[in-house]
């Protein structure tokens, strides 16, 4: 029950702290419309450029929220409240977490769904048909066919999932470590810098070991085969199937609930609290 209100009350914080970026967004969208409505190209144009970089602002703003949130309830000035409650270290980080995830992926979303708009907008009527007439003919033009794009989006976004639960977890550890006595001096700074060098070691470390177990996710049309073959995989993306190395983001995931655990820790033992 506890961990509930302590999840809404994180998701509460969190959109307060993105509210403006966001209404910014919409400001711009608002424009677009109006460019279009009024016949104005110059304002097209510029709603357009704005939009574009409203929406790169608002993927590194929620990168830098993220680590502010949790620095600050959990180390910071009301960081005693929230270790005060009747709630277990690992529910803490579970919670931050799940936030983190949870708004990572609405700024993801947000950037995707922009770009696509900003697509549309940019093609006419005219260019999306030529669009829809291409996309209905992929099969037929040897591209790989409608459902089968359609079902590697979708494994994709999973993959994706697993991508956002690494990194909001590597954010995690990162701002618990530079919380330590003797670290804390290098701030936020010393936190992007611990989370680069630790992103960047386990997905390389995650890529090499994928690619000596090899586990293919092949998919063609609605069906999915999993092989450890090369040359199974290399024979179906002739036929139109496609494929992705698939045991990488299992080690992704054991990476960030050992990233996870060792934030819990560190809050349990309370060793980086100033």
């Amino acid at each position: 029950m506890m961990l509930g209100k302590l999840i809404k009350n994180d998701i509460k914080t969190g959109l307060y702290t993105v509210a403006n970026v966001y209404f910014a967004a919409f400001v711009a969208i608002a424009f677009m419309m109006f460019g279009v409505l009024a016949k104005s190209g110059t304002i097209k144009v510029l709603s357009s450029v704005a939009l574009s970089v409203i929406m790169v602002v608002i993927l590194v703003f929620t990168f830098f929220a993220v680590i502010s949130m949790f620095n600050k309830s959990v180390y910071g000035n009301v960081g005693y409240l929230t270790l005060t409650l009747p709630v277990k270290e690992w529910q803490i980080v579970f919670s931050k977490t799940l936030t983190g995830i949870l708004f990572i992926l609405i700024s993801y979303i947000s950037f995707i769904t922009s770009n696509a708009f900003l697509f549309v907008y940019i093609l006419g009527q005219k260019g999306m048909q030529t669009v829809i007439e291409l996309w209905q003919q992929m099969e037929i033009m040897g591209l790989p066919s409608r459902e089968t794009l359609e079902l590697y989006l979708i494994m994709k976004s999973l993959t994706g999932l697993i991508a956002v639960f690494f990194t909001v977890s590597s954010l995690i550890i990162a701002v618990s470590l530079v919380n330590v006595s003797g670290i804390d001096k290098f701030g936020t700074i010393g936190s992007i810098l611990i989370f680069a060098l630790l992103t960047g070691f386990l997905t390389s470390l995650a890529n090499k070991i994928g690619k000596m177990i090899n586990l293919n996710m092949v998919i063609y049309g609605k069906s999915v085969v999993f092989t450890f073959s090369n040359s199974f995989v290399a024979r179906q993306n002739e036929l139109g199937a496609m494929s992705f190395e698939l045991s990488r983001y299992f080690f992704l995931i054991v990476f960030s609930l050992c990233l996870c655990a060792a934030a819990t820790f560190l809050i349990k033992k309370r060793v980086n609290v100033k």
